[in-house]
């Protein structure tokens, strides 16, 4: 079976929800691939966190294992320390000198499949592959995104930044590593993913969207069409076939929109669902509450079917 490197970030706040997403991704490559799996964490992951996750993988597929590296002096940078969450992602070929290529994903995705397919792209000179954001849009764009880009980065070239392929060999040797790292002394509206969209310009390819899909966007995704930035085709590929599913804005462990029961589905793995299902109770409106309760029916009736 083949390897595939892949990261990960997360902070204490956020790491039962990534065991939920690891539950995922190694549940459905079972047989077809196994992972080196790298956690990219804050300060504050303690080392019961990183023991119960290793557990967790071992359990899940023998032939994986995790590794977790910790975020360094470079991002001291930042001037409030509350957001060095939001730029992990970028000390990843620092932390990784000897990996060449990686696909990192954020932690409020689901797996439908393998990644064997994404991971064997051959990049050559690109810096980094993503799916085309709906801040492309005309309307987000000229409200939100023109001010900061002026004509550096142009409408339609803008990508989302919770699943990418990133070519580590040529960010570190070409030094855009120190690029990265130098813009996170400014302020941007959508952060590391901004710092990425300017500093790699020209030097990124666009994924399709299959593996970076918002089941709850149909209506943006159309809008997309409509205005060339995505193809009828590719949407279709998403929708029917998608291979990751990217629950944006929306967390499914707050609400429950489309396809959030395949999120709930995979929470059942870890032994913090009853923690999850609290949370969600405690703020949840009594139409989501009821919405809640169908899910758990439709669980246990596809258990004992």
């Amino acid at each position: 079976m083949q390897k595939v490197n892949i990261a990960f970030c997360f902070d204490k706040n956020l790491w039962k929800h990534f065991c939920v997403a690891l539950s995922s991704l190694l549940n459905v490559s079972k047989g077809k691939c196994s992972y080196n799996i790298y956690a990219v964490v804050s300060n504050d992951i303690t080392s019961s966190m990183t023991k119960y996750i290793s557990g967790l993988v071992k359990q899940l597929d023998s032939s994986s294992v995790i590794t977790f590296l910790y975020a360094d002096k470079d991002l001291d940078i930042l001037a409030n320390k509350k957001e060095v969450g939001f730029y992990l992602r970028l000390q990843i070929p620092k932390l990784l000198p000897d990996i060449d290529k990686i696909i990192y994903c954020d932690i409020d995705v689901v797996f439908n499949d393998e990644l064997s397919s994404l991971y064997n792209i051959d990049m050559k000179d690109t810096l980094l592959y993503g799916a085309k954001d709906g801040l492309n849009l005309k309307r987000p764009w000229k409200r939100k995104m023109i001010k900061i880009f002026a004509n550096k980065v142009k409408r339609g070239d803008y990508i989302n930044s919770g699943v990418l392929l990133l070519n580590l060999k040529s960010i570190r040797n070409d030094n855009y590593y120190q690029k990265l790292i130098a813009q996170t002394q400014y302020e941007f509206n959508y952060k590391d993913q901004d710092i990425l969209n300017l500093v790699c310009r020209n030097r990124i390819k666009f994924l399709p969207l299959k593996y970076n899909f918002t089941p709850r966007s149909t209506h943006k995704y159309h809008k997309m069409i409509n205005e060339g930035i995505l193809t009828k085709q590719e949407f279709n590929e998403a929708k029917n076939n998608g291979i990751i599913y990217h629950f944006i804005n929306y967390n499914p462990w707050n609400k429950l929109t489309k396809c959030a029961d395949m999120w709930w589905s995979y929470a059942r793995h870890t032994e913090f669902y009853n923690d999850f299902k609290q949370t969600f109770f405690q703020k949840a409106s009594l139409f989501q509450k009821i919405k809640f309760m169908l899910m758990e029916r439709r669980f246990r009736r596809s258990k004992n079917a």
